[in-house]
């Protein structure tokens, strides 16, 4: 079995490359973070708190996911995404141990 590399996301057939950069720039305004579909990057700033890179990160994943589902409805629907992505990581965030439970 192939290892990805830990700074890599596998969305399909799409393995985005996840970049930290000091600033994530998407004119006119800046951002957390954006994805690049057509050349498989993610990138996230660095420029605010872990919490945020995380939540940023899931948005991202989101971004990617539903346009694996040809899903452009919801792939360009910020409020949508961005309601899922602060979801999933406050549950995460809040219920660690979900994850080591056998049994589900």
């Amino acid at each position: 079995m192939k290892m990805m590399n830990q700074k890599k996301l596998k969305i399909g057939y799409k393995e985005y490359e996840i970049v930290r950069k000091d600033e994530v720039i998407d004119l006119p305004n800046e951002c957390y973070g954006k994805i690049d579909y057509d050349n498989e990057i993610i990138e996230i700033s660095t420029k605010y708190s872990q919490n945020q890179r995380n939540a940023t990160f899931l948005h991202e994943m989101f971004h990617g996911i539903f346009a694996k589902l040809d899903r452009d409805d919801l792939r360009n629907d910020e409020v949508v995404v961005n309601q899922l992505a602060t979801e999933l990581y406050m549950i995460i965030k809040e219920n660690p141990h979900i994850f080591s439970m056998k049994d589900i």
